[in-house]
């Protein structure tokens, strides 16, 4: 019975290598998830720490120079109302926004 399997196949060295690489290729699948995976974690990663980087060097920048904060803070508050001015905002909300936006994520 097993000769009749084997001659309808034609040999077992046929079949061998079709198994080891279908079981490699699952491997190489896996392989390539893992990388993206941590492809993905360290781009979250990098984008916080340059988050926290950017906060740091513009809460640097505004201690150093006052009148560039005070000027960029009036510049971007007055984009802000021109986006949600029609709303009606009070200023302290929109000053809350404006530190939200600034936040470290």
């Amino acid at each position: 019975m097993a000769l009749r399997a084997l001659s309808r196949v034609g040999s077992v060295s046929r079949i061998v290598p079709q198994l080891s690489t279908a079981s490699t290729r699952g491997f190489a699948n896996f392989d390539e998830r893992e990388r993206g995976e941590e492809r993905v974690h360290f781009r979250r990663e990098e984008e916080r720490l340059l988050r926290d980087l950017l906060a740091k060097v513009k809460k640097q920048t505004d201690e150093t120079d006052k009148a560039g904060a005070d000027k960029s803070k009036s510049e971007e508050l007055s984009k802000l109302k021109s986006i949600v001015g029609k709303y009606n905002m009070k200023e302290a909300d929109l000053e809350e926004l404006i530190k939200w936006k600034h936040a470290a994520a």
